[in-house]
């Protein structure tokens, strides 16, 4: 329905009998047409903005070149209404950007809101090391004064307590004042020092990248393009690596788990030779008194007579 109002909105200032047609519309239909003209409105002007800054960005004397093709567009839709040719015939003749043009346009819109970002952030990041050095420096002077009220308390307040009539000798306080201000003497001729350093090291730094860019050694940005090339191959092998490690992982899962059915079967067979083991300390146990039966069956049965024997009984018989 909006797409509809808007086509006939935009019709409105070719057709002849526009007062007619805009008296049979609805009272919600006008509302809705003058809503949606002021939507479109608020994007003409931001579009028209951009272009302005584009203009003024890339040469401004194009800005004078525009308006005069717009006056001579403007001119010649003039001499074509006065020449009335048919309603439906005709030609729209207002200068147009192709979406070639516009792209370009908000190409360069992008990069300059990405340079004045930068330059806000490199702003803002100045402010921000300006503050922490004012908050560093109001730290170190209020560490400093909580330290002479509680040394100056110490020495004169408290010990005055508890007597009241106890005067504060002008020696011992004009010592105090005298050691307070050498103590800060002192710390400002480290300031001093550490300043001085300072800016010999960013004179030093000033002189080297003089010398880099008389050497010709300053990035331009033909080389930031081959540092993205380099980086965009650097991420490629890193994806590649990644992948190789995601395989050897699954070859190392794999490894573990036959490690794991080999560590099984071996504490089985380590298992099943202590038994043998056992086995074999109990057999040879065994034999052994096996044997020494043997031996002492041996001894006894040479003293056991024969029964039927021809011999004399009284004879003895010899045994190994």
């Amino acid at each position: 329905m909006l797409v509809a109002v808007t086509r006939m909105a935009e019709t409105l200032t070719k057709e002849v009998f526009g007062d007619e047609w805009i008296k049979s519309l609805s009272d919600s239909n006008l509302q809705e047409i003058i809503s949606e003209i002021k939507e479109r409105t608020k994007l003409f002007i931001c579009e028209n903005a951009s272009y302005q800054r584009f203009i003024d960005r890339v040469d401004p004397r194009i800005e004078g070149i525009t308006q005069g093709l717009v006056q001579q567009t403007a001119d010649a839709g003039d001499a074509g209404r006065i020449r009335s040719k048919p309603r439906n015939e005709a030609t729209d003749l207002t200068l147009r950007l192709s979406w070639e043009q516009k792209v370009i346009v908000v190409q360069s819109e992008q990069e300059a809101y990405k340079h004045e970002i930068n330059g806000l952030e490199k702003t803002s990041e100045a402010l921000l090391h300006n503050y922490r050095a004012e908050l560093e420096a109001l730290a170190v002077i209020q560490k400093e004064i909580n330290k002479s009220s509680y040394e100056f308390s110490k020495i004169f307040v408290t010990s005055g307590c508890g007597d009241l009539v106890k005067p504060i000798y002008y020696e011992k306080f004009l010592k105090f004042i005298q050691d307070s201000m050498r103590q800060r003497d002192t710390i400002v001729d480290k300031l001093r020092l550490k300043n001085s350093a300072l800016h010999t090291r960013m004179r030093k730094s000033r002189e080297q990248m003089r010398q880099k860019e008389e050497l010709g050694e300053v990035l331009r940005p033909v080389d930031f393009e081959q540092l993205k090339i380099d980086n965009s191959e650097c991420l490629r092998k890193i994806d590649e690596r990644n992948q190789e490690i995601q395989r050897l992982k699954l070859v190392a899962a794999k490894t573990l788990q036959v490690l794991n059915a080999y560590k099984i079967q071996l504490t089985q067979a380590i298992k099943e030779k202590e038994r043998i083991k056992l086995e074999i300390a109990q057999r040879l146990d065994i034999k052994r008194r096996a044997q020494s039966e043997m031996v002492t069956v041996k001894k006894v049965s040479c003293f056991v007579p024969l029964p039927n024997n021809p011999v004399n009984g009284n004879a003895s018989v010899n045994c190994p």
